[in-house]
């Protein structure tokens, strides 16, 4: 018995609730069953209905069920002489004509009888080849239908263009994000409060906590309520969220161009009531950008490693990763270029000891908005992140620009625009950069001005940190001041070549390992050739370098736990 696929297509969900599916399901069943055929309406476990795709530019052979039916065709999937059933050749495609026609006689190639049921019509290669007549009657079906979709495509087009136009008097839809609603009653847009109070949460995690994975956590661990259907806030969604301007009260429309997704015209400002302000837009933004360059991947469940992404091997230059071999093994950190087998002998730093040490040091590092438990964006170093994330933003607007200038088929008076536009841009960027420049030397008078953390401040923070050891928020944003504040640290091992029998009595490392040991009974000789001790004699030769994003360097000499800024004067703990 001969396969006959059933395939039907609707491009909008309102023929749904119409007659457009029963019409179609019911003309392929009587067929099938008037000719003997076996009505086929699925394939690989998808039903060969494409509904709400429309057919228009071939997006429908490209990411709908139609696409699964001609690859299973390609692949020799589907048996020669099997029949397409459609309601018109309308349904299969409404592409350009030259790429209809190529897409129809791929399918009559590979031994494939097309039967279009409004009209009773049979194609297939032979029919044509005997009969061209019949080719001209597809080609003016394809035609009339390219037609219509370009033509209500351009009015569609000019209808939204008008409504966009006037978006800052009249809204183009109600349709908006979730965490708004539009009232009939003033016809505007009003915030959902409960669900703008999770935006404005989601905000102040991603700026000074956590990164996606963290947020998502947060708010699944507090069952905090998800918008729409799922069950459960996942990264993606969050990202989406933050990325999307309209949570600073803009407005942007959408339009296809090459079968994908691209913005159209200016972004419309104060189309929406704000969620966040746009300094809160822009530093979120530029925290994911800053994540997604150096801090891949979960932290795990208390954020291990406080310093990832900033700590680097003196030796080769590669990252420290941190490993933890366990309770036997503890964690450690190890140069990404030894761990790949790269050829680097740097030897592991014991993490927790390295974690304990530096904290003793970071003397230039504010730490007040965790000591008084208050996160505050109101200091110079946000502002200067917002502005460089804004910058950067316009930067990519200008080149986008450009790209259209000198690319783009234009009238004279498109191309007016666009350049207006981008001088538009690139005075606002100039703009930006002397605000930042102004604000960098602002913060270099403050710093001027403002003495190193008090050993009173510091010690606190230190206590702080044993308290919240596996308290996985805290923790991340501890991670976030780190990360704002330092450039990189650079672990020195200095590779000492370790003989016992030139360690002398008097050393002073084995009398401050004596020190820390002092119930240790042991001979000198015996002392100096143990494993703990040679590890010990090592560890106390390294040194490591702070450099903040200030330019300052602090230099702290491991074994003596003593650290100083640049060429200032020592400072041991």
């Amino acid at each position: 018995m001969r396969k006959a696929y059933s395939y039907i297509r609707m491009s909008t969900n309102v023929q749904l609730k119409g007659d457009s599916l029963r019409r179609q399901l019911d003309a392929s069943e009587v067929y099938a069953k008037n000719n003997d055929f076996e009505l086929v309406d699925s394939i690989d476990g998808r039903p060969l209905k494409d509904i709400g795709i429309s057919g228009y530019n071939g997006i429908n052979s490209q990411k709908g069920v139609l696409s699964v039916f001609l690859d299973a065709l390609e692949k020799g999937e589907i048996e020669p002489n099997s029949v397409l059933l459609i309601e018109s050749l309308d349904r299969l495609s409404r592409d350009r004509l030259s790429d209809a026609l190529t897409q129809f006689m791929g399918i009559l190639s590979k031994g494939i009888e097309i039967i279009t049921l409004t009209d009773n019509q049979k194609y297939t290669k032979e029919i044509i080849d005997k009969n061209p007549g019949s080719l001209y009657i597809s080609l003016g079906v394809m035609f009339r239908a390219n037609e219509e979709s370009e033509i209500k495509s351009k009015r569609l087009k000019a209808a939204w263009e008008s409504k966009r136009q006037n978006a800052n008097t009249q809204k183009v839809s109600k349709l908006c994000p979730a965490w708004l609603k539009y009232s009939e009653k003033t016809e505007n847009f009003e915030l959902v409060e409960t669900k703008a109070k999770i935006v404005k949460t989601i905000f102040d995690l991603c700026i000074s906590t956590c990164g996606l994975y963290g947020i998502a956590r947060y708010l699944n661990e507090n069952e905090v309520p998800v918008f729409g259907r799922g069950k459960l806030w996942h990264r993606s969604y969050i990202k989406k969220i933050i990325s999307n301007r309209a949570t600073i009260g803009e407005f942007q429309s959408f339009s296809m161009v090459d079968n994908k997704r691209q913005p159209f015209g200016d972004p419309v400002k104060d189309y929406f009531p704000s969620v966040v302000d746009e300094k809160t837009f822009y530093l979120a933004n530029s925290a994911i950008t800053r994540r997604d360059v150096s801090e891949k991947g979960r932290k795990g469940i208390s954020f291990s490693n406080l310093f990832t992404g900033v700590v680097y091997c003196g030796d080769c230059g590669f990252k420290m990763i941190l490993r933890n071999r366990g309770i036997r093994g503890g964690k450690s950190l190890q140069c990404g270029n030894k761990q790949e087998g790269g050829g680097c002998k740097t030897s592991d730093w014991n993490f927790n000891t390295f974690e304990k040490i530096i904290f003793n040091h970071l003397l230039e590092i504010d730490f007040n908005s965790l000591l008084n438990s208050e996160a505050s964006y109101k200091d110079l170093t946000y502002e200067i992140e917002a502005l460089l994330e804004k910058q950067s933003t316009k930067e990519i607007e200008s080149q986008n620009a450009l790209d259209i200038s000198l690319t783009a088929t234009l009238s004279m008076e498109s191309k007016s625009r666009v350049i207006d536009k981008l001088n538009s841009i690139e005075s606002e960027i100039l703009d930006i950069k002397n605000q930042i420049k102004k604000l960098r030397n602002a913060s270099e008078e403050e710093k001027e001005n403002k003495e190193t953390l008090s050993k009173e401040s510091l010690k606190r923070m230190v206590e702080i940190l044993h308290e919240h050891s596996d308290d996985y928020f805290f923790r991340s944003a501890l991670n976030q001041i780190l990360r704002r504040t330092i450039d990189r640290i650079t672990l020195f091992d200095h590779k000492l070549a370790y003989q016992a029998w030139d360690i002398e009595q008097d050393d002073p490392v084995v009398k401050q390992y004596l020190r820390e040991k002092p119930n240790l009974s042991m001979q000198f000789e015996k002392l100096v050739e143990t494993s703990n001790f040679e590890i010990y004699y090592k560890n106390y030769y390294k040194r490591l370098t702070i450099k903040y994003k200030t330019g300052s360097v602090r230099h702290l000499l491991y074994g003596t736990n003593a650290s100083f800024l640049s060429s200032n004067f020592i400072k041991k703990n």
